[in-house]
């Protein structure tokens, strides 16, 4: 790997100052894009493309599509692009916007009147293309169910399990919050405005004319895909198969297509051929908050300057869905695009898209780097404030994620306050204010402290909602206290019955039988799990515990109630 990298830098100086203007890269860079990909011979791999100004400068296939038959992987294999796909859900709502047959600032109960209406809360169809509707995100509701994302589940059976929602994430318009539900719910309005599936109406306004013969929406679990990858996981020594076939959900997810395709669609984005300027347009514009805030999500990507590097902007998304992984990434003022499409569930298709980036417009980022450096530099000259260590001290602790559980941690050294990860990463934090930091060398990226008592804090990326943070004090908990929660609790929005069961000094979570979590108890009220979120028990004065509520990332207040048991 050290090999690999040194190559890579030296064909990165010689060559990415390189102009592209044939149909095919240098044989130099061609050999630095394949020792990219040597990991994925006889294995679950990837497909490439690198366009350029309207032309496809690099692709390729790397490894295997099927492993049970050792069929390679070429530019006409076709991926499940998973999250991918909702810049095609987005493009399509746009089309309908824009022919007037729709408008944003629709209710979404215009077009699914059957959806629950939350007191003082209007949702938009707008709310739901930007990400800001509050909705909980019904993968998450399933995953709590303990019913598996590859069950027969299409959008009519989601959207009967969000008619029993009867809260909100946020008030919409107030935030940004990835959740699939808003896509999957796109998909539906696409359909009930024209009269058409989301997959009849693509194929019709943006597919055929195209000419992207083999890109369509997953709507048909028994469909026959030719040249078909299949999803793996990898575990280092076997490959495994991980394809969700039997989902049919779509709008969030379940476009198929292949790089030959996606040169197409990009070339769409570029030229306006189905849509013109105005969809042109409206596809690059970041949405905002009720309050007038910019948020860096769009219409299906989100928008924004490339690792938040001022002047290199990008239109990006990435999927992750069963065993595949995808991500597509349009620089635009070098009109440059690169799209990884794999079947492998450990690549990691941010860091191909890093290397293959530097290998093409390494000048360009450079350069910007140098002049954001320069500006960074004047800015903590000019802002920057010194805070004794007896008062930095007071900041230290433990940090709680109130949203998704995440924990932090806030040290010292060497007089200078730290702001640790749970991996154990570090930054170091520089004074713009006496209780207010920004990220040393990402000065976008702000924590700040309440101002009395310093039990919790905010954290700011960009233009991105604030995070809170809870300051908290671990507890280890006795086999006693353990047991204390041990029980049957129930929720009628989930209509699922939760047991807990204490086990030595973790407590588990089982749905009839079947072991659904491992908590990791934190405090006497609070136990959390690495992607699961934490739940947060309740108490009557007697500290007799009552229910317990539910967090994480895309699915909030979902309360359980404890079942009294009647045998005492």
């Amino acid at each position: 790997m050290r090999l690999i990298k040194i190559v890579l830098l030296f064909v990165t100086v010689l060559f990415s100052n390189e102009i592209l203007s044939q149909n095919s890269v240098s044989s130099e860079k061609t050999a630095a894009l394949d020792s990219l990909f040597t990991q994925y011979k006889n294995r679950p791999g990837c497909a490439v493309g690198v366009f350029y100004k309207g032309t496809n400068v690099f692709s390729k296939g790397y490894g295997l599509a099927n492993l049970g038959y050792d069929i390679p992987i070429t530019t006409s294999t076709v991926f499940e692009a998973a999250s991918v796909s909702k810049q095609f859900t987005a493009a399509c709502i746009t089309l309908l916007e824009i022919e007037g047959k729709l408008q944003l600032k629709d209710p979404i109960q215009k077009y699914i009147p059957e959806l629950p209406r939350f007191k003082g809360v209007t949702i938009t169809v707008g709310n739901l293309v930007y990400q800001t509707s509050g909705l909980r995100d019904y993968l998450a509701l399933l995953y709590s169910k303990g019913i598996s994302w590859n069950s027969n589940m299409n959008n009519i059976k989601a959207l009967k399990m969000l008619l029993k929602q009867k809260g909100l994430n946020f008030k919409s318009g107030s935030q940004f919050a990835y959740s699939n539900t808003n896509y999957m719910l796109l998909s539906i309005i696409v359909e009930r405005v024209s009269g058409k599936s989301i997959g009849a109406f693509a194929k019709e306004r943006f597919f055929a004319p195209l000419g992207m013969k083999h890109t369509f929406y997953y709507e048909d679990s028994r469909k026959v895909i030719k040249n078909k990858a299949i999803g793996y996981e990898y575990d280092g020594k076997n490959s495994k198969r991980e394809h969700y076939f039997n989902s049919t959900t779509t709008g969030d997810g379940g476009v198929y297509i292949n790089i030959n395709d996606f040169y197409k669609w990009n070339e769409n984005l570029r030229t306006g051929k189905v849509g013109g300027r105005s969809f042109i347009n409206k596809m690059k514009v970041a949405g905002t908050l009720t309050d007038g805030t910019a948020i860096g999500y769009g219409r299906g990507q989100f928008v924004g300057d490339y690792y938040n590097i001022t002047g290199v902007p990008t239109l990006r998304h990435s999927g992750n869905w069963a065993g595949f992984r995808s991500v597509y990434c349009r620089f635009l003022s070098q009109d440059f695009t690169v799209v990884v499409l794999s079947n492998n569930a450990s690549t990691n298709v941010w860091g191909l898209l890093d290397e293959i980036a530097s290998l093409f417009i390494q000048e360009d980022i450079t350069k910007a780097r140098i002049n954001m450096s320069r500006t960074n530099t004047t800015n903590t000259t000019t802002k920057t404030v010194v805070i004794p260590r007896k008062e930095l001290e007071k900041f230290t602790g433990n940090y709680l994620n109130t949203i998704n559980g995440e924990l932090r941690t806030i040290i010292v050294k060497n007089d200078t306050l730290i702001y640790r990860r749970s991996n154990g990463r570090e930054t170091k934090l520089v004074a713009i204010d006496k209780k207010k930091f920004m990220f040393l060398g990402a000065p976008h990226v702000v924590i700040e402290f309440d101002k009395s008592p310093l039990n919790s804090a905010t954290l700011t990326i960009g233009n991105g909602s604030p995070i809170k943070f809870s300051k908290y004090t671990s507890e280890v908990l006795t086999r006693q206290e353990l047991r204390q929660f041990e029980g049957f609790y129930t929720n009628d929005e989930l209509e699922v019955v939760y047991e807990i069961r204490a086990d030595k000094n973790v407590l588990k979570v089982l749905i009839e039988g079947n072991e659904l979590v491992t908590l990791e108890p934190l405090t006497k009220n609070i136990s959390r799990a690495d992607h699961f979120g934490y739940i947060q028990f309740t108490r009557n004065e007697n500290g007799v515990i009552l229910g317990f509520s539910r967090h994480d990332d895309t699915i909030t207040h979902i309360k359980f109630v404890k079942i009294e048991d009647t045998d005492k």
